[in-house]
């Protein structure tokens, strides 16, 4: 294995905190946490971090010791407590910036131990949290449903994929469903296929809980979110590369100058011709966003039409019937393919939103948390309790019972 120093490893640290890290960098950050010889990084690092001037004066020393209790319990949950932790801090605010770092590293650390707890004891405890219910995050399924209605669950390994759908294979790999656009051997042949296809489209839907990947018949890939979908047919027309999406997908299509890509969303139709956007368009959710990465997208609705370039964000507003744009980082938009949820660029409201699709869980608001601040990157992969407690911690009264979430005054 690659040997790394502790300088090199709180740098690598550093582009982590920074949402910088490349998924490269993050899987080997957790081969030398599996292979235990990352011990004496993880020491310079959380040393550092707790010698840091610029933290240790931004966070009360309950803070850092409840910090400190609970990095304990992630990675050494079987060994005894000899000391009582802390009370947890009692803070209005969801992080500090002492505790934004420091809980950044507890989250890396505990999900490496996670790995390595899996592959030797396949168990990890989870510790409990007063008032709240254990909710294990999403996973990836979905469920597609063919040209001839019939509908396949893919979170079960044991249903078996038709061949091909139309003139286009279709195989699962690796957690995603892909196309592939077959070849006309004669123009007869194409004639009958052409006259067949256009009418095969398939449906890939993800449940609350679930999330899910396809690569079309042209090349094009698309990440869905958490109760969302997408239709498109099997193989393209000549002309144009139509699909209509609700919920949340991240898409990179593939560049076909003599075919345009178009998303039908909710009244809004993105063309692009190559190009790596989001958009979001959630039934619950009143405006459809649309965030572009690379490229250019051109948006248009029954009265407006407008050009989005990159780092930007167009909002629909369908009571209003206006489009608006401004600037976003369009890497925070798309955290949730990397596994993590952003909270930085989102209300209570949407916030609790997108923790009901991803938990399946049921969300009802009778009153409304005042003075809490939201900010920062959390893994999705973590406990629903894990998340309660944040919320609890910094001011957000609720009662969980049967899988609803009621937030109280």
């Amino acid at each position: 294995m690659q040997a790394i120093s502790p300088k090199q490893f709180q740098e690598m640290f550093t582009r982590y905190l920074e949402d910088k890290c490349t998924p490269g960098e993050v899987d080997l950050i957790f081969a030398w946490i599996r292979s235990g010889h990352a011990d004496h990084l993880m020491d310079h690092t959380l040393q550092a971090a707790l010698t840091d001037p610029e933290m240790a004066d931004s966070g009360a020393e309950s803070e850092k010791q409840w910090v400190l209790s609970q990095l304990l319990a992630q990675i050494a949950p079987d060994q005894p407590e000899e000391v009582a932790p802390p009370e947890a801090p009692r803070t209005r605010r969801l992080f500090s910036p002492w505790m934004m770092a420091a809980a950044s590293l507890i989250l890396l650390l505990a999900l490496g131990y996670w790995y390595f707890a899996q592959e030797t004891r396949q168990t990890t405890k989870i510790p409990a949290v007063a008032g709240a219910f254990h909710a294990q995050p999403g996973t990836t399924g979905a469920v597609l449903t063919l040209g001839d209605g019939s509908m396949i669950n893919l979170d079960s390994t044991g249903t078996a994929l038709p061949k091909t759908q139309g003139n286009a294979s279709l195989s699962r790999k690796n957690n995603e469903l892909v196309y592939a656009a077959g070849s006309e051997t004669s123009e007869a042949t194409a004639a009958q296929a052409s006259a067949t296809e256009a009418a095969v489209y398939n449906t890939l839907a993800t449940p609350r809980g679930r999330e899910y990947a396809v690569v079309l018949s042209d090349g094009t890939k698309v990440w869905l979110n958490a109760g969302s979908s997408i239709m498109y047919p099997v193989k393209f027309e000549k002309k144009q590369r139509n699909v209509v999406i609700t919920g949340e997908a991240y898409l990179e299509v593939a560049q076909d100058k003599d075919r345009p890509f178009v998303v039908q969303s909710n009244g809004i139709s993105v063309t692009v011709l190559g190009t790596s956007f989001d958009v979001t368009n959630y039934p619950d959710e009143q405006k459809t966003s649309v965030t572009l990465l690379q490229g250019s997208v051109r948006l248009s609705n029954r009265t407006q039409q407008l050009l989005l370039t990159p780092g930007h964000q167009a909002q629909i507003d369908h009571t209003a019937g206006t489009m608006t744009t401004r600037p976003q980082d369009g890497s925070r938009v798309i955290a949730w393919t990397r596994g993590l949820l952003d909270l930085d660029n989102t209300d209570f409201v949407s916030l609790m939103r997108q923790i009901s699709r991803w938990y399946d869980v049921d969300v009802v608001f009778k009153g409304m948390p005042t003075g809490v601040r939201i900010g920062g990157l959390l893994h999705r992969n973590v406990d629903l309790t894990v998340v309660l407690q944040y919320l609890k911690d910094n001011g957000v009264h609720y009662a969980a019972e049967d899988k609803t979430i009621t937030i109280l005054p």
